[in-house]
């Protein structure tokens, strides 16, 4: 008995995978073109321990293919801050929370020219430990977390940039069935001669309206 529910839940699963297909759902990353594009952009670290972390956890999650050659190139400028927290009766923050903010813009690197830009700004919280060596690991952790998160944001953003069809992408034109054209053809008003006309050869050429055929 305790199979059913299982294969119950199994079935309802497969049942709502069938819909989002069957209604044009197409995963982010399932998009033409946008998996490579992420792993051909050189990112550019800022100086400092935030920037290192950034490029760090920015190369893993565009999936840098080291051994190809980059197109594009990813730079930003970072701004962080530290606001304490959880202010104690001693006016002592036993909390802290980390604000970084990075403003990054990806150019083409045969041309320096800009694709697109943008902002994205996270925070981490982490404990202000007493002892001074737990306190640092604390601070650095924190840091850390806010950076995978920055790199999180700026990759989702650059896939929906890819993922998005460009206005100035060129469609293909229509092209009319053949069956089609033959039966527009077909219906084409047709010129009426008369026999007298057939009799003169002027099959292909009919006589203008109010004219008499001599």
């Amino acid at each position: 008995m305790s199979s059913l529910p299982r294969i119950l839940a199994s079935g309802a699963l497969f049942t709502l995978l069938g819909g989002l297909g069957g209604c044009g759902f197409q995963p982010l990353y399932a998009a033409p073109g946008v998996t490579p594009k992420l792993a051909a952009i050189e990112v550019s670290r800022p100086d400092g321990r935030p920037g290192f972390l950034l490029g760090q956890s920015l190369d893993d999650e565009l999936g840098n293919n080291s051994g190809g050659r980059p197109i594009y190139r990813l730079t930003m400028q970072l701004s962080e801050t530290r606001i304490p927290r959880g202010i104690n009766i001693n006016n002592v923050a036993t909390r802290y929370e980390v604000d970084l903010t990075a403003s990054y813009q990806l150019s083409e690197i045969a041309t320096r020219t800009p694709v697109t830009k943008g902002t994205v700004t996270v925070n981490a919280t982490y404990d202000q430990a007493p002892q001074p060596y737990a306190s640092l690991a604390a601070e650095q952790d924190g840091e850390r977390r806010a950076a995978e998160a920055a790199a999180q944001r700026i990759r989702l953003e650059l896939a929906s940039f890819f993922a998005a069809p460009r206005p100035d992408a060129p469609t293909a034109p229509i092209a009319q069935p053949a069956a089609l054209s033959t039966l527009t053809d077909a219906a084409s008003p047709q010129p009426v001669l008369t026999p007298r006309e057939r009799a003169a050869g002027a099959s292909s050429t009919p006589a203008p309206i109010g004219t008499d055929t001599p």
